[in-house]
């Protein structure tokens, strides 16, 4: 990520939204993955402020590519187009290659927006990242229904060592690991 892109993107969000960071003493050296629930389209933005290091590479929707500006924003922002339901080798090079260059790197494993409290299937690319990378997983939790000039809480947790097996099975346990944390941190939060 440009440097200025991380400074445009504090100075213009910092005054809207009162993040309450926790826990990120939490945040290892070098690289991990922070995976994170997804409630809202600000979340990256907000989790980028919370993480509070330009080192930070996401992966988006290609979708979200299609359009010029914001193409360009996102790749100034040292985001990974990623092509939903599909092998996408190229992001998945991307990701690790960012990894192994010590950058942190933001998934949402839920793989959209998610309203509500019923749980989804996630998905278990950021376990696969995290094994074949050999970096850990934190989890952390973005207050839901976050408003302009309210308060929002982002909480991290306890990192997961990645595994060193491999395979789907694999994958799917690590996953589902993160994402209990993920909604048990939510509930500390609302405590």
């Amino acid at each position: 990520m440009i440097k200025w892109v991380y400074d445009l993107v504090r100075l213009v969000l910092h005054p809207i939204y009162n993040v309450e960071v926790r826990g990120r003493e939490l945040l290892p050296e070098g690289g991990c993955i922070v995976c994170a629930n997804h409630t809202a389209n600000i979340d990256a933005a907000l989790l980028l402020l919370a993480i509070d290091n330009a080192d930070i590479v996401s992966v988006a929707k290609a979708e979200l590519f299609e359009n010029g500006l914001v193409s360009w924003f996102l790749r100034k922002m040292g985001a990974i187009p990623v092509r939903r339901g599909k092998r996408d080798l190229s992001a998945v090079r991307a990701a690790i290659a960012a990894l192994q260059e010590g950058k942190k790197l933001m998934i949402f494993p839920e793989g959209t927006r998610v309203k509500g409290t019923i749980p989804v299937d996630s998905k278990t690319g950021a376990a696969m990242l995290a094994s074949h990378a050999n970096v850990p997983i934190v989890p952390a939790y973005i207050t839901a229904g976050k408003k302009a000039f309210r308060r929002c809480r982002i909480v991290f947790g306890q990192a997961v060592q990645p595994i060193c097996d491999r395979g789907h099975d694999a994958y799917r346990h690590i996953t589902e690991q993160v994402m209990d944390q993920i909604r048990s941190l939510g509930t500390e939060t609302a405590e």
